[in-house]
């Protein structure tokens, strides 16, 4: 539902009146539940595939509805999922397994989708006038997929712009798959636009 009111914001951004738009939108922000947990301010218990997508879809939703509190929540959400995935400056992203409360140090498998959708919503966020903060965390992304990681190997392979599929405690998994592919290439748009707009 996250990936539909994604696409659903990219629809209302071309044409303002479509309602099929609007209302996927409103249906699938609803289908996001807000934590009650402090401790833990996550829509579900654990983080596991593709989170970024979460607060991505919170902040194109605030924007297209002009609706400050879901701006809000995906900013929090935002905040929380770079901080728990954050491991001595560098990204840590959750593992294939998922991860809950009280699980520290690294794991694995980390997928490239992870970074690629964190990339995703902070470019998202610093779009939209959120912070410099958010295009330092697209740099973290992309430092990521060039080998500052858990592992301190590049996950993305230069000759040919494919991304690998997945960082393991010993090094990568040397497939090469459209999943990954896409996730190292959106983040590399996402670094050229910073750049582009001489904000590095």
């Amino acid at each position: 539902m996250a990936s539909a009111v994604i696409g659903a914001a990219s629809v209302l951004a071309i044409d303002p009146r479509s309602e099929t738009a609007r209302r996927l939108l409103i249906d699938g922000v609803a289908a996001i539940p807000e934590s009650e947990d402090a401790t833990w301010p996550w829509p579900e218990p654990r983080l596991r595939y593709g989170n970024g997508t979460i607060p991505h879809a919170l902040l194109v939703a605030g924007a297209a509805l002009g609706d400050r509190r879901l701006t809000e929540r995906g900013l929090a959400a935002l905040s929380f999922l770079v901080l728990v995935q954050t491991r001595r400056g560098h990204l840590s992203v959750t593992g294939a397994l998922g991860r809950g409360r009280g699980d520290d140090g690294p794991q694995f498998d980390q997928q490239p989708i992870e970074a690629g959708d964190i990339a995703d919503a902070a470019a998202c966020a610093h779009r939209l006038g959120h912070g410099e903060r958010w295009a330092d965390t697209v740099r973290m992304a992309w430092a990521w997929f060039l080998g500052d990681n858990d592992a301190g190997v590049a996950m993305i392979d230069p000759a040919v712009g494919a991304g690998f599929d997945g960082l393991q405690p010993a090094g990568r998994n040397r497939n090469r798959g459209a999943e990954s592919t896409l996730a190292a290439l959106s983040t590399s748009q996402h670094m050229r636009s910073l750049t582009d707009h001489r904000t590095l």
